[in-house]
């Protein structure tokens, strides 16, 4: 009997082991991620279609160096703890053998490539949204209109600088982003802008309760990366919320957001914590 309630106890622990194992793997990179298999490179020959997902563009994700970066003149280059060299151009680092990175706050993080899922598709375009919420920003400092929100200034410059290359650039469109009263989530929204042509911008409230889009609440569940964790944004058991560019129509404060579990909501513009889930439209 007690041979027996020891053999009980040895399996129970093992179990346990078990699954502490499957949850510091699943935690050790909170960002969902398709299998390699999964993602399609635009420069192949594959024939892109709606629930593709896509690798295109670079930028900080979840591989890092903590370290500490200070200038040596007499190198003409920038030290970490180490000692290793990097060439700072154009915002990025550069170590010896060309890999890039970006550096936040003690931390150097390897610009990595970003995939992305295909929304829509026709025969010349293809509207991407990024898989995982890459980034933290405040919608903007003051109210929420759009159009003239920090948000979309800093899609269209920083992220857009730093994502892409001269030639990804070449493939993005330049959209007409609806921000009428259509695209929200009421017909009396007073809070409305104008259009924008944007390279880089949010989805809208009507974007993402589309079921030919997102089909359920558990679709439009992102997951953090562990840059965008570091840059301040909210999350819980590795999911977060993210921003939607279309505004609340009861408070000129407020704007749209995807919760952690998928629901939309609304929340202060200022909030710093608000994850950044960039969409563009692409050449196929």
């Amino acid at each position: 009997m007690v041979k027996k309630v020891l053999q009980v106890a040895v399996l129970i622990f093992c179990l346990m082991v078990q699954v502490s194992a499957i949850s510091c793997t699943g935690n050790k990179f909170n960002a969902k991620m398709p299998s390699e298999e999964d993602v399609k490179l635009l420069e192949s020959s594959a024939v892109i279609k709606e629930g593709d997902f896509i690798s295109f563009g670079l930028y900080p994700q979840n591989d890092y160096i903590t370290t500490d970066l200070s200038y040596n003149k007499e190198k003409m280059a920038w030290l970490d703890n180490r000692g290793d060299t990097y060439r700072l151009e154009d915002g990025k680092y550069y170590d010896k053998l060309g890999k890039a990175y970006v550096y936040e706050m003690g931390k150097l993080f390897y610009l990595e490539p970003l995939t992305w899922e295909v929304l829509e598709c026709d025969d010349n375009t293809a509207l991407l949204v990024c898989v995982n919420i890459i980034d933290a920003r405040p919608y903007s400092q003051n109210n929420n209109n759009y159009s003239t929100s920090e948000i979309r200034g800093w899609l269209n410059l920083e992220f857009y600088n730093t994502a892409f290359s001269s030639e990804d650039k070449v493939r993005i469109k330049t959209s007409v982003v609806d921000n009428s009263t259509a695209s929200t989530d009421c017909d009396y929204n007073n809070y409305v802008c104008e259009n924008t042509e944007d390279k880089v911008f949010l989805l809208s409230y009507q974007e993402v309760v589309n079921a030919n889009i997102f089909a359920s609440a558990t679709q439009r569940v992102k997951f953090v990366t562990e840059y965008a964790k570091w840059m301040g944004a909210h999350f819980e058991m590795g999911k977060g919320w993210w921003w939607l560019r279309s505004p609340s129509a009861n408070f000129i404060e407020y704007a749209n957001l995807v919760s952690k579990n998928g629901d939309v909501l609304n929340d202060y513009v200022y909030d710093t914590k608000g994850g950044v889930v960039p969409a563009i439209r692409i050449a196929l």
